[in-house]
């Protein structure tokens, strides 16, 4: 491995100082903001007795929910496509649309 030039090197402390600096500030900020007011306590407190009173959903319902959007999304795509059919077929036949139906939705094979 290379050894860094005297400009890398300062280059390098300086990027790191200037880190650790802004983490130790705003690490002081959030304990001040947050730990010392009594209105925030009061708050973090409320809210965390609000979250015990939550129903939460069990992994099995939340799978079953996901398996009907899942069904539900693809039920819709597949009766959308459908209609979208109908109606270039319906064009295609009163001859405002001029395609070859079959390689317009699924292209010249190339």
């Amino acid at each position: 491995m290379a050894a860094l030039t005297l400009e890398q090197s300062t280059m390098t402390i300086v990027r790191t100082s200037v880190t650790t600096v802004l983490l130790a500030a705003l690490s002081w900020l959030i304990f001040h903001l947050v730990g010392q007011r009594r209105n925030v306590v009061d708050f973090l407190i409320a809210t965390e007795g609000e979250m015990k009173k939550v129903n939460w959903s069990s992994r099995k319902e939340v799978f079953g929910a996901t398996k009907v959007v899942i069904v539900t999304v693809l039920a819709l795509g597949i009766m959308l496509f459908l209609v979208d059919v109908l109606f270039i077929l319906f064009f295609v036949a009163i001859k405002v649309l001029r395609i070859d139906i079959l390689s317009g939705l699924f292209g010249r094979g190339q």
